[in-house]
């Protein structure tokens, strides 16, 4: 076996040109023509950077959002949408093109309102506004990430700020006694939830975290198809003032009483039965494990700082955290395994509105959708396919992802069992991308690594 991949360039992207044009383009305010969208010319969203610079907006809207105490006005936002109330929005997919375009003045405003704020600044004056999401301090770790002006821990911090939201707004939800939708769309597309927070705040919401057709930050992120440097982080400065500023209609006494009685997590505990499946790793290799990770196929070429993240929060024993950025990178690495090994190259990148994602449901499937077999299978072999079962897909067993990605586990509580597994099947894969000569003399530490699922067996079934 010869290295998988050929290095890629650093413009790479799993992006397709309409996902990147909503995210990187409108929601910068800068408007692009369809007809130049479909050509050749990518450059007004190859650099992310220079599309969320451009001055003056497009949109030209010098309207104030926020409020003296640095509140958004969500009713006033909602009027900037001029939503046709006859239609069905939420179906169109050139509603959510104006719509990104017309909020990027806001996203714009939010960030600088907040960027220069010290985290202790941002806590204090937001804190009793965040109460009802009992969330407060997933909310300020999030802040504390973005000023480290760092565009791994970015993500992170949008990765993080999605399964809060999520599990506050089902939190809500449940106020009406009802069994709660499993996926946050639906979720927002709930009446139960428009009831408590209003319709302005779940237009917006849906906005970004809503419909395929929508921003789609969630899945975009959570899904593995980010980037360094490829969103800008004021959607995650957005998000926060949004939410703090749901706390008014919803912080009376007696509906923050029952938000707190209500929350509880899914325990993880079982993931320590697949942790104690797998061979440790030697303490000393663990550097060196990190370094080559980073620098094999593994990661594209601009996700290698993601990597690295991966392994210095474990090793700072915050384990949920490695695990919130550990989840969609092995779920990237195994998509690019599969369309390699399935010759699919079409299915690396993200899904447009008329197709579905190429997840983990399909990449772990012994059968293609056209019924040939997934070949996946036997390139890494079926005891390490096991052990990707009992952790994302049997339902008797942890569903450590769904668990994560869904805010249904408190990440300040996740096992280091879990980063740990996470960090070896990234070895493990690394490992299937040499040969075995070139592992004995580049990649030394992981020699060991190669039998380490030989020999196991399922420990969960369906």
């Amino acid at each position: 076996m010869i290295q998988l991949f050929e290095e890629e360039s650093s413009n790479e992207t799993t992006l397709s040109k309409g996902v990147k044009q909503l995210l990187c383009c409108y929601g910068a305010g800068v408007w692009v023509e369809a007809e130049r969208v479909r050509g050749r010319d990518d450059s007004l969203y190859q650099d992310v950077n220079h599309c969320f610079t451009l001055a003056p907006l497009v949109s030209g809207r010098d309207v104030i959002s926020l409020d003296a105490n640095g509140f958004l006005d969500i009713e006033k936002c909602f009027r900037f949408l001029e939503v046709d109330e006859d239609k069905d929005e939420c179906n169109n997919p050139a509603y959510f093109s104006r719509a990104a375009y017309k909020l990027a003045p806001t996203f714009k405003e939010c960030e600088k309102y907040l960027s220069e704020k010290k985290v202790t600044d941002f806590c204090l004056q937001y804190e009793q506004n965040l109460k009802w999401t009992g969330k407060e301090q997933l909310f300020f770790d999030c802040y504390e990430m973005l000023t480290q002006r760092c565009e791994s821990r970015d993500i992170l911090a949008l990765l993080l700020l999605c399964t809060g939201i999520e599990q506050s707004l089902r939190n809500v939800f449940v106020l009406e006694n009802k069994q709660c939708p499993m996926l946050l769309k639906d979720i927002l597309a709930s009446k139960e939830v428009e009831l408590y927070i209003g319709k302005a705040a779940v237009q917006i919401l849906q906005i970004l975290l809503g419909p395929p057709i929508s921003m789609n930050l969630r899945n975009v992120a959570w899904h593995g198809f980010l980037c360094e440097g490829e969103i800008s982080p004021r959607y995650n400065y957005f998000l926060l003032i949004l939410m703090a500023s749901l706390g008014p209609p919803l912080s009376s006494k007696s509906l923050v009483q029952h938000f707190t009685l209500s929350r509880h997590y899914f325990p993880l505990s079982k993931v320590d039965c697949i942790r104690n499946s797998l061979q440790d790793l030697p303490n000393d290799s663990l550097a060196k494990i990190k370094k080559n990770v980073k620098c094999s196929w593994v990661a594209c070429a601009r996700n290698r700082k993601l990597i690295q993240d991966v392994f210095d929060l474990h090793s700072e024993k915050k384990y949920g955290f490695s695990c919130v950025q550990g989840f969609p990178i092995l779920e990237h690495a195994l998509r690019r395994r599969f369309v390699k090994v399935n010759n699919c190259p079409h299915r690396l990148l993200t899904a447009e509105a008329t197709t579905l994602y190429t997840t983990y449901e399909e990449i772990l499937d012994c059968f293609l959708p056209n019924g040939q077999e997934n070949k996946l299978i036997s390139d890494l072999g079926e005891p390490f396919m096991d052990l990707l079962h009992d952790l994302l897909i049997y339902p008797s067993g942890p569903r450590a992802r769904d668990r994560l990605g869904h805010g249904e586990a408190d990440v300040y509580s996740t096992p280091p069992s879990l980063s740990f597994t996470i960090i070896t099947c990234l070895c493990y894969l690394s490992v299937k991308g040499w040969t075995r000569t070139t592992l004995g003399q580049q990649i030394h530490p992981f020699k060991t690594l190669l039998p380490v699922l030989i020999g196991t067996s399922p420990i969960f079934t369906l």
